[in-house]
């Protein structure tokens, strides 16, 4: 889903819920588009987010996704077989 400007919303269905990657730049932005998603397939909890870096509209609607106080952070590095040149 794209959000204002160039920034995009993803979700990706699990068998426990939904993994959000990249939650746009604001609550409102997020709220619309999780209400359009859900309109379309259905209600389902967020399980995991993912932030693909640290520009403000890939970040800025994580509070609208999920309470922090609920999260359990981490962070994950690809393998070196996993980029090519």
């Amino acid at each position: 889903m794209r959000g204002p400007g160039l920034s995009t919303i993803t979700f990706v269905e699990g068998e426990r819920g939904v993994l959000v990657i990249a939650p746009l730049i604001s609550a409102e932005v997020v709220a619309a588009a999780l209400a359009l998603y859900r309109e379309h397939r259905g209600e389902r909890p967020v399980t995991a987010v993912i932030y693909t870096h640290s520009h403000v509209d890939h970040f800025g609607g994580v509070r609208e996704v999920v309470d922090p106080g609920e999260v359990a952070a981490g962070w994950g590095r690809a393998p070196p077989s996993a980029v090519s040149d």
